[in-house]
C-alpha cells in the first residue's frame, strides 16, 4: 500500500491525496480482502482468522511489494523481524 511505504500517517496521507479517511479505509478493507483471496487461490493454501483480534500489526515494504504481519505477542513480530535482517 502506497501509504505505509509513503511514511506518512493514515490520516496525513489521505489529506495530502484529498482522499476522505472513510474512503481510505473503505478501498483498504476492499483491496486487502482482494489479495488475501488471490494469493489463497493462486497457492493454494486456505485462510485462516485468527480467534481474537491481533493488537500489533507491522507492515513491512519489500521493493514491489509489502508483507503485513499481525501477532498478538510482540515478541513474534520482534523474532519475524530477526529473521528478515539475516535473510
Amino acid at each position: 500500500m502506497a501509504q505505509a511505504c509513503s511514511g506518512l500517517s493514515k490520516q496525513a496521507y489521505c489529506k495530502e491525496q484529498g482522499i476522505k479517511p472513510s474512503t481510505f479505509y473503505a478501498w483498504q478493507r476492499k483491496l486487502r480482502g482482494e489479495q488475501m483471496s488471490e494469493a489463497a487461490a493462486a497457492a493454494g493454501f486456505t485462510q485462516l482468522l485468527p480467534q481474537g483480534e491481533a493488537e500489533y500489526e507491522l507492515t513491512v515494504c519489500l521493493g514491489q511489494g509489502e508483507l503485513h504481519l499481525r501477532s498478538n505477542s510482540p515478541s513474534t513480530l520482534a523474532r519475524i523481524l530477526k529473521e528478515l535482517a539475516h535473510a
